[in-house]
Protein backbone atom coordinates (compact mmCIF):
# COMPACT_ATOMS: atom_id res chain seq x y z
CA UNK A 1 0.00 0.00 0.00
CA UNK A 2 2.84 2.36 0.83
CA UNK A 3 4.38 1.73 -2.58
CA UNK A 4 1.00 2.40 -4.24
CA UNK A 5 0.82 5.73 -2.39
CA UNK A 6 4.41 6.54 -3.42
CA UNK A 7 3.54 5.87 -7.09
CA UNK A 8 0.41 8.03 -6.78
CA UNK A 9 2.41 10.84 -5.16
CA UNK A 10 4.97 10.73 -7.97
CA UNK A 11 2.12 10.97 -10.47
CA UNK A 12 0.51 13.87 -8.60
CA UNK A 13 3.82 15.72 -8.26
CA UNK A 14 4.63 15.30 -11.96
CA UNK A 15 1.30 16.88 -12.89
CA UNK A 16 1.49 19.93 -10.62
CA UNK A 17 1.51 23.35 -12.24
CA UNK A 18 4.87 25.09 -12.28
CA UNK A 19 5.63 26.86 -9.01
CA UNK A 20 3.46 24.58 -6.84
CA UNK A 21 5.67 22.77 -4.35
CA UNK A 22 3.47 20.24 -2.55
CA UNK A 23 0.46 17.98 -2.81
CA UNK A 24 -1.33 15.28 -0.89
CA UNK A 25 -2.70 11.88 -1.90
CA UNK A 26 -5.80 12.45 0.30
CA UNK A 27 -8.98 11.34 -1.43
CA UNK A 28 -7.25 9.06 -3.94
CA UNK A 29 -8.24 5.37 -4.04
CA UNK A 30 -4.73 4.48 -2.85
CA UNK A 31 -4.99 6.70 0.22
CA UNK A 32 -8.55 5.58 0.98
CA UNK A 33 -7.46 1.91 0.89
CA UNK A 34 -4.59 2.75 3.26
CA UNK A 35 -6.86 4.57 5.72
CA UNK A 36 -9.39 1.72 5.72
CA UNK A 37 -6.66 -0.88 6.29
CA UNK A 38 -5.07 1.07 9.15
CA UNK A 39 -8.41 1.68 10.87
CA UNK A 40 -9.47 -1.97 10.59
CA UNK A 41 -6.05 -3.26 11.68
CA UNK A 42 -5.11 -0.87 14.50
CA UNK A 43 -8.11 1.07 15.84
CA UNK A 44 -9.41 -1.74 18.09
CA UNK A 45 -6.13 -1.65 20.07
CA UNK A 46 -5.94 2.09 20.77
CA UNK A 47 -7.90 4.68 22.68
CA UNK A 48 -9.59 7.18 20.36
CA UNK A 49 -7.03 9.89 21.13
CA UNK A 50 -4.08 7.55 20.66
CA UNK A 51 -5.45 6.25 17.36
CA UNK A 52 -5.97 9.80 16.06
CA UNK A 53 -2.35 10.60 16.96
CA UNK A 54 -1.14 7.38 15.37
CA UNK A 55 -2.82 8.34 12.11
CA UNK A 56 -1.88 12.02 12.13
CA UNK A 57 1.81 11.27 12.65
CA UNK A 58 1.92 8.04 10.59
CA UNK A 59 3.65 6.65 13.68
CA UNK A 60 2.67 3.06 12.99
CA UNK A 61 4.79 2.90 9.90
CA UNK A 62 7.78 5.10 10.72
CA UNK A 63 10.25 2.25 11.14
CA UNK A 64 9.01 -0.08 8.44
CA UNK A 65 8.49 2.67 5.86
CA UNK A 66 12.04 3.94 6.46
CA UNK A 67 13.38 0.57 5.38
CA UNK A 68 10.95 -0.33 2.58
CA UNK A 69 10.78 2.96 0.67
CA UNK A 70 14.33 3.05 -0.66
CA UNK A 71 14.40 2.90 -4.45
CA UNK A 72 14.39 -0.63 -5.82
CA UNK A 73 15.17 -2.21 -2.45
CA UNK A 74 12.87 -4.60 -0.66
CA UNK A 75 13.26 -5.57 2.98
CA UNK A 76 11.47 -8.13 5.03
CA UNK A 77 10.96 -7.37 8.68
CA UNK A 78 10.39 -10.00 11.36
CA UNK A 79 9.63 -9.24 14.99
CA UNK A 80 10.39 -11.83 17.68
CA UNK A 81 11.26 -12.41 21.33
CA UNK A 82 8.70 -9.95 22.65
CA UNK A 83 8.84 -9.67 26.44
CA UNK A 84 6.29 -7.45 28.21
CA UNK A 85 6.56 -6.49 31.89
CA UNK A 86 3.99 -4.54 33.84
CA UNK A 87 5.60 -1.86 35.98
CA UNK A 88 4.61 -0.86 39.51
CA UNK A 89 1.86 1.30 38.04
CA UNK A 90 -1.14 -0.69 36.77
CA UNK A 91 -1.27 1.06 33.38
CA UNK A 92 2.46 1.12 32.44
CA UNK A 93 4.06 -1.69 30.50
CA UNK A 94 7.67 -1.87 29.32
CA UNK A 95 8.74 -4.29 26.63
CA UNK A 96 11.73 -5.53 24.68
CA UNK A 97 11.79 -7.20 21.29
CA UNK A 98 14.05 -8.12 18.40
CA UNK A 99 13.61 -6.87 14.86
CA UNK A 100 15.28 -8.75 12.04
CA UNK A 101 15.64 -7.11 8.64
CA UNK A 102 16.55 -9.11 5.55
CA UNK A 103 17.33 -7.12 2.41
CA UNK A 104 16.86 -8.29 -1.18
CA UNK A 105 20.47 -9.57 -1.26
CA UNK A 106 19.83 -11.78 1.77
CA UNK A 107 21.84 -9.65 4.22
CA UNK A 108 20.36 -9.98 7.70
CA UNK A 109 20.52 -7.47 10.51
CA UNK A 110 19.00 -8.13 13.95
CA UNK A 111 18.43 -5.36 16.48
CA UNK A 112 17.22 -5.15 20.07
CA UNK A 113 14.53 -2.54 20.64
CA UNK A 114 12.70 -1.39 23.74
CA UNK A 115 9.39 0.30 24.31
CA UNK A 116 6.84 1.54 26.76
CA UNK A 117 3.06 1.53 26.54
CA UNK A 118 0.50 3.21 28.73
CA UNK A 119 -2.86 1.45 28.72
CA UNK A 120 -5.47 3.59 30.51
CA UNK A 121 -8.33 1.32 29.39
CA UNK A 122 -8.46 -2.46 29.42
CA UNK A 123 -7.02 -3.70 26.11
CA UNK A 124 -6.40 -0.19 24.74
CA UNK A 125 -3.09 1.60 24.23
CA UNK A 126 -3.14 5.27 25.18
CA UNK A 127 0.50 5.95 24.35
CA UNK A 128 3.33 3.89 22.93
CA UNK A 129 6.96 4.71 22.26
CA UNK A 130 9.97 2.78 20.98
CA UNK A 131 13.73 3.06 21.39
CA UNK A 132 16.91 1.05 21.31
CA UNK A 133 19.56 0.76 18.63
CA UNK A 134 17.49 2.38 15.88
CA UNK A 135 20.30 4.73 14.85
CA UNK A 136 22.69 1.78 14.62
CA UNK A 137 20.15 0.02 12.45
CA UNK A 138 19.87 3.00 10.10
CA UNK A 139 23.64 3.44 9.84
CA UNK A 140 24.05 -0.28 9.06
CA UNK A 141 22.28 0.28 5.76
CA UNK A 142 18.95 -1.12 6.82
Amino acid sequence: MQKDIDVKMAEIMSNLPEGVNGASPDGTPEWTAYEEFVEKTYKPYFTNNAFDKLISTNFAFDYQSYFTRADNVDYKMNVSNIVVKQEDHPTIYRFTFEVEFVNSAGKTSTHQLIGEAICPEEGKIGRIQFGGDIQELKSAGF
